[in-house]
């Protein structure tokens, strides 16, 4: 398949990217001293909180929590209180609505470089009325230091490719107070963050030559990351304190540079020092990712897995402390990883731990190649992905042209292997955001990925031929049996070709009588053709091998027959091609019409594919 780097430009958006929320409980003080512990939902363009499943807000002239009734774009207080009242009943499609109401970017462009050093300024700045808890060399630490760190996290993602360098000045002081520019507006926008970003760049340029951060050298700072004071309301809860996120402030420099685009990020994380997975998911911004969560949180999109997913908050001792890798999707995109593509493959196939061998694996959808297609890779619980749900092959279903926010057809979507699809949920107690069950075999001991498999290997409108069986793990890697298509055309001889890595000493072949017409080892003894005679129904044939070393190997592949037949309208060019199943029914692809187990449609040329087979006229 045809894949596309992030060195072209892609499609700008005007809209910022953010982080969502942080997955766990949030404890909320009340007036009278008593808590409640709530969700938060959402991200920097909407968001809510959660208490039993039902939208609370804090009624802003009692102080108290309450819950809250959803009109239109806003959230009306009730009078009554969490945990002392009964909720009232909101339906989960307002709270879809409310959640839906802002509309967010599925890419942007961007010409930085992502192979080689990258530079980034990141400037510390308090508010008029705060006091800040950590000093710069805390920051620096936390940026460009050894075993844990920004730096070292894009290093181990990279697979070395990238060493980001950061330059930390500040602390600085903004002009105004600290709920200025983090309080929430109508729609719940922080409303001043870019003010607080233009006065952090203006009070920084003293300090900094700005020219050395324009590292594609387009005369524009790739991006200038702002720590401020405090915690970050996507972890707070707090209507008044910043949610992170990426966006732009176009400000000059004196250094013959603009500085624009910017992400913001606060210093602590629950009153400590802040931890790397929200500055790590805002930076995959930077370098022209789009976000793998469910951007309108009717689900989880790929949950975990991915830091550009919910991955950001994965971590050991606290969240966000050892958030996920990128994503194979996302690692293609951004070239750190090579790809395997396994069409036409037959026969087994290892998988390699991604994080060590920097290989992910394909299988296009021909019909519409590098658009749609399943995306493999083998995850292991190792360096920053220790945190994972899980370990084990992890199967992607992409199509390009969709939507990451499309719950019925995902850009990226996760074939669960447990078949729960709990990361087709947001809210508790369907969802998981990622489990030890997702994974192939995983703890469902899942073992095949097929057609006729839950999940299933078919494409959205077109069969895949995709028939991977007998997955299992020998160490860190993965093992899995791809088994040629088992589509054969009746009422002629078929030759089944087996290719081998070794040579082959002796074969067995187990068929039903009269179906096995000859068979013959070729090419040094590294194939063998078996000829057949289909029968009107599906057949199995069992072929066991031992290689000249030793080796033995076994295959138990059932096969499909249909028939077809051409006939010409007698007018024009057209020719109706129907096609029967023979004891199973599929359908060949969504532009054939099914009459009672027939399947047809009108051509106007020869040859055409059913079922992996060339259709010719007679």
């Amino acid at each position: 398949m045809k894949k596309v780097l992030i060195f072209l430009i892609i499609a700008f958006s005007i809209l910022g990217f953010s982080v969502p929320a942080y997955p766990g409980n949030i404890i909320l003080s009340q007036p009278d001293g008593s808590t409640i512990y709530a969700r938060q939902i959402g991200d920097e363009h909407t968001h809510l909180m959660l208490y039993d499943g039902q939208p609370i807000v804090k009624n802003p002239e009692t102080g108290w929590w309450e819950f809250a009734n959803i009109e239109g774009t806003k959230l009306v207080p009730l009078g009554l209180k969490p945990g002392k009242a009964k909720p009232p009943l909101t339906q989960k499609s307002k709270i879809q609505v409310y959640l839906t109401s802002a509309t967010r970017p599925e890419a942007y462009e961007r010409s930085a470089p992502i192979l080689g050093t990258v530079k980034f300024p990141v400037i510390l700045i308090n508010f008029s009325d705060t006091a800040t808890s950590f000093e710069p060399a805390d920051f620096d630490e936390l940026f460009n230091g050894t075993g844990y760190s920004v730096k070292d996290y894009y290093l181990e993602v990279s697979g070395g490719l990238v060493e980001l360098q950061f330059t930390v000045v500040g602390w600085f002081t903004a002009s105004k107070t600290h709920d200025y520019y983090g309080e929430n507006g109508i729609g719940g926008y922080d409303e001043h963050p870019q003010e607080l970003v233009s006065e952090a760049i203006n009070a920084a340029d003293p300090y900094l030559d700005y020219s050395e951060f324009d590292n594609d050298g387009n005369s524009s700072v790739d991006a200038v990351i702002v720590v401020h004071q405090g915690n970050g309301e996507e972890a707070s809860s707090n209507p008044t304190d910043i949610w992170s996120h990426q966006f732009y402030a176009p400000t000059s420099t004196d250094d013959g540079v603009t500085a624009s685009r910017y992400t913001i990020q606060p210093e602590t994380l629950f009153d400590d020092l802040n931890t790397i997975g929200v500055v790590c998911h805002e930076l995959g911004h930077v370098f022209g990712l789009i976000d793998l969560y469910d951007t309108d949180y009717s689900s989880d999109g790929i949950g975990n897995w991915g830091i550009m997913g919910t991955g950001s908050w994965n971590g050991i001792s606290r969240p966000g402390d050892s958030p996920a890798h990128f994503s194979g999707w996302s690692l293609l995109k951004l070239g750190w990883v090579s790809e395997t593509n396994l069409n036409g493959y037959i026969g087994t196939y290892t998988f390699k731990p991604v994080e060590i061998n920097r290989v992910i694996y394909t299988f296009d959808n021909l019909s519409r190649e590098g658009i749609e297609y399943f995306l493999m890779e083998n995850r292991r619980k190792i360096g920053y992905d220790t945190a994972l749900p899980g370990e084990g092959l992890i199967i992607y279903h992409v199509d390009e042209m969709a939507n990451q926010a499309n719950d019925s057809h995902r850009k990226v979507d996760v074939e669960e292997a447990d078949d729960d699809d709990a990361l087709d949920f947001y809210t508790p107690p369907h969802n998981d955001r990622g489990s030890a069950g997702d994974p192939f075999p995983g703890t469902s001991n899942n073992t095949a990925f097929t057609p006729n498999t839950h999940p299933d290997s078919r494409f959205y409108n077109d069969p895949s031929g995709l028939f991977l069986v007998n997955i299992h793990s020998a160490g860190a890697d993965i093992y899995g049996v791809i088994k040629p298509e088992p589509y054969i055309t009746y009422g002629s001889t078929e030759t089944l070709s087996y290719e081998f890595h070794t040579a082959i000493a002796t074969y067995t072949i187990d068929a039903s009588p009269g179906i096995v017409k000859s068979s013959s080892l070729t090419e040094e003894s590294k194939k063998l053709e078996i000829v057949v005679v289909p029968p009107d129904e599906p057949f199995s044939i069992k072929l066991s091998v031992i290689s000249t070393t030793g080796v033995e190997g076994n295959c138990d592949q059932e096969f499909l027959p249909f028939y077809y037949i051409v006939t010409p309208d007698g007018v024009s060019d057209s020719k109706l091609v129907v096609v029967k199943p023979l004891g199973w029914d599929e359908s060949p692809g969504s532009d054939w019409n099914d009459q009672a187990g027939y399947y047809w449609k009108w051509v106007e040329t020869l040859p055409i594919t059913a079922y992996g087979k060339e259709i010719h006229e007679e």
